[in-house]
């Protein structure tokens, strides 16, 4: 009877892993977008990458599933809102959970896009572009109030440094230095 029930546990388990939610894939789809932002707009690719799986759980958050929004942009993008329950630390310490909008985008390439257009678009973001280091661009992006989590800048970089996401910078850079 235990057997059964942790076979069965273990299927369930097994059923609720997709391929949206694995880190590999995931990152294998964000990955040409993410490159695409240091030639756009001088974004670091490691840390759009790992804000984009931060914020959407590698892809499990409804916000990515029915919005195809993927950095958790507020607001309205061509006139398309999803309302959508979050947390924010107005205080940098507790919790507070509200309902907000969010933007809908047609997929996860304008997504990208969008992300780069609206931090290069906000001068409080200004110190989050033509960076060399992951952890001065997250830090430009959260003093300029992207996140409130107090920790945001560290669980953006643990995914970084975990994942190995600097390798993309460094990818990114030798294209500049080849074209």
């Amino acid at each position: 009877m235990i057997i059964l029930t942790l076979l069965l546990l273990f299927s369930t388990l097994l059923c609720q892993f997709t391929e949206e939610s694995d880190p590999i894939k995931f990152l294998e789809m964000m990955k040409p977008g993410c490159l695409d932002l240091w030639k756009r707009f001088r974004l670091l690719p490691s840390v759009a990458a790992a804000q984009a799986a931060h914020e959407t759980g590698w892809g499990r958050s409804n916000l990515a599933k029915k919005a195809n929004n993927f950095f958790g942009v507020k607001g309205y993008y061509e006139g398309r809102t999803i309302r959508v329950t979050t947390h924010e630390y107005y205080d940098h310490t507790n919790p507070v959970y509200i309902t907000d909008g969010f933007r809908v985008y047609p997929n996860a390439t304008e997504s990208i896009r969008d992300y780069g257009y609206f931090l290069t678009s906000r001068p409080w973001y200004e110190g989050a572009t033509n960076r060399r280091y992951y952890r001065d661009s997250i830090q430009a992006i959260w003093d300029g109030g992207y996140a409130t989590d107090p920790i945001y800048v560290d669980k953006v970089c643990k995914i970084i440094e975990t994942w190995n996401l600097a390798n993309w910078d460094q990818e990114a850079f030798d294209m500049d230095a080849n074209s």
